[in-house]
């Protein structure tokens, strides 16, 4: 049997890799057989022997390779998510398994058998901000083993690790089995956008289900163990092993458990629908690693940029698909509001400067937003780069406007415009914007408007339909509330819902699910926050004019109020056509 060990700790030389060294310099020991160092492969077997070979930086017998996005999802730690990270690396697997099989088949785990993820994460992921790349390279499908090294210097790893075929054995679950550890437990209902092409839930979202009850056992103080945990310590995990054994489906009540063994600086996680185990992970954490927040700046290619606008291009826009195999709406409206982050963090608006003067007490809230949805949108494929250009609109007494326009870089079709209006926070409290702030974007901004919320309805009727969830803490965004765009797919979940409990509330038949590509504008007005932990119910009807409405809240209290304007109509020949809106 071999043993990989990943050395991120280390700055030895490659001659001075001994047994010794290894172990002196806390290296992390992990199940496999090799991993990468600079350009050399490190082959640590049983025996203690180490062997070395040449690279040159890429993975040998290598069966792919090409640019990612690790900046994604960003997480409380203004990090890239890790959910990012495994649908990255599953995606990859499963697409090799059959080039000839539709995205249903080879999406499915009947195609691939009980699998074990194992990554091995440096510490220098979690400095990958938005706009974040990488560089994956892979192996064949029968022997799949991956390294993700930063896009500009190949000789730099990042992530590593592979994907092997496992048989269940229940022996496999007596490192979980400890008394001395109460575990902590919650429950999850599977929402529709947790599913995949192969009406699975994705694997990535396992890991998801994972990291929202060890956030929740940190959140609550569960026992002494989680009580010397924080958020940060998200990032400082080490290594990851996610057996994945069996699929969980739309509306499973799944079982989440969670054991943290402090000795041994671990969780074990077993996630069942009943008694039955559908996957095991394993996290790895370095405890006196010390978090310091200095995030990589955005590494998206800059066409242009001044004080008020900028042009970027930014690859894989539509990478997370639904279970129609179209473009997750939800996820790709948070990756495209994410350009608001790149924005200020490259100085557009003078965001910097309002940090800096404010001594970075000043933050923004997005209070609604509207969204010009082409159906070029539904159909780009999943790796297409597109161009998005956000631009200083208008000033108001507490807010500001800034329009979002996304194109496809390939036929140069827009495929979203849209326009957010973001409130001023200071010091945790909605605020009217600094007179010096105001002065100097009025003379380069000449348009204003009125800050306030809009309303879309004043009262919910009384044959809506109430779809119940909770919001999950592997939600929290890096504003530490839920992602806007989780609302959206919070009610993408209620229409399916409606749709399959046949109710009243929509006038239309919609078919057996609801199909997110007859949207063909969204708005959204924002009264509250959610922060991961709330339970909450989205009502939802139709009115006269070809419109689904939503009411998001937590008991009696609104959250959000979004309109769904449907083309339902459309055809197909309306891809071919680019959509200009009159925003």
């Amino acid at each position: 049997m071999h043993c990989r060990y990943v050395i991120p700790f280390t700055n030895l030389p490659i001659k001075c890799f001994t047994t010794a060294n290894i172990l002196s310099n806390r290296v992390i020991p992990y199940q496999n057989r090799c991993c990468l160092i600079g350009s050399r492969w490190i082959c640590i077997k049983s025996d203690g022997m180490i062997h070395t070979k040449q690279s040159n930086g890429i993975i040998t017998n290598m069966a792919g390779a090409g640019q990612v996005v690790l900046g994604r999802l960003l997480d409380e730690n203004r990090c890239g998510s890790l959910n990012n990270l495994l649908h990255i690396i599953s995606t990859k697997y499963c697409q090799l398994q059959d080039c000839d099989r539709s995205k249903k088949e080879y999406s499915s785990i009947n195609s691939t058998g009980p699998v074990s993820y194992q990554i091995a994460i440096h510490p220098t992921f979690y400095r990958y901000g938005v706009g974040g790349r990488g560089y994956l390279s892979y192996t064949s499908k029968d022997d799949f083993q991956f390294t993700i090294s930063d896009y500009k210097d190949r000789d730099v790893t990042v992530v590593c690790g592979d994907i092997q075929s496992i048989a269940f054995n229940s022996d496999q679950l007596e490192d979980i089995k400890d008394s001395g550890h109460e575990p902590y437990i919650h429950r999850i209902v599977v929402r529709p956008s947790d599913i995949n092409a192969a009406n699975e839930v994705n694997v990535s979202e396992h890991l998801s289900y994972c990291l929202d009850g060890i956030k929740r056992a940190i959140k609550t103080n569960f026992n002494n163990h989680f009580a010397l945990m924080d958020t940060t310590w998200m990032a400082k995990i080490t290594d990851i092993q996610l057996n994945y054994f069996s699929p969980a489906y739309m509306y499973d009540d799944l079982t989440i458990t969670t054991w943290f063994k402090f000795e041994r600086n671990c969780s074990i996680t077993t996630i069942k629908r009943g008694e039955y185990i559908l996957s095991t992970i394993k996290m790895t954490f370095q405890p006196n690693m010390e978090f310091k927040l200095r995030i990589i700046p955005p590494q998206y290619k800059v066409l242009f940029q001044d004080k008020l606008s900028l042009s970027f291009e930014m690859p894989s826009y539509t990478f997370f698909q639904n279970r129609f195999g179209k473009a997750d709406y939800g996820k790709a409206m948070y990756i495209s509001a994410e350009s608001e982050e790149s924005a200020s963090l490259l100085g557009v608006w003078d965001a910097i400067k309002l940090y800096q003067e404010t001594k970075g007490k000043a933050t923004w809230f997005i209070t609604s937003h509207q969204n010009i949805i082409s159906p070029i949108f539904y159909s780009l494929d999943p790796d297409a780069t597109v161009i998005v250009k956000t631009t200083f609109d208008s000033c108001g007494e507490s807010s500001i406007v800034l329009r979002n326009c996304v194109t496809d870089q390939q036929t140069g079709h827009i495929t979203n415009e849209a326009k957010y209006m973001l409130t001023y926070i200071y010091q945790g409290k909605l605020s009217p914007l600094p007179d010096f702030y105001v002065k100097r974007m009025q003379r380069l901004v000449t348009k204003r408007h009125e800050s306030k919320r809009v309303k879309f309805f004043d009262k919910v009727p009384e044959n809506c339909h109430t779809y119940h969830t909770a919001a999950r803490c592997s939600e929290v965004d890096y504003r530490n509330h839920v992602s806007y765009g989780c609302y959206q797919n919070f009610c993408l979940d209620a229409a399916s819902n409606a749709i399959k409990s046949k109710s009243s509330a929509y006038r239309d038949v919609f078919g057996s699910d609801f199909n997110s590509d007859i949207i063909c504008e969204t708005r959204a007005s924002y009264f509250g926050q959610l922060f991961g932990i709330e339970s909450i119910s989205v009502d939802t009807w139709q009115n006269e004019v070809n419109s689904l409405l939503f009411l998001i809240r937590h008991d009696a209290k609104p959250i959000c109020q979004i309109q769904f304007i449907l083309n339902i109509e459309a055809t197909q020949s309306d891809i071919t056509t680019g959509v200009h809106s009159n925003l």
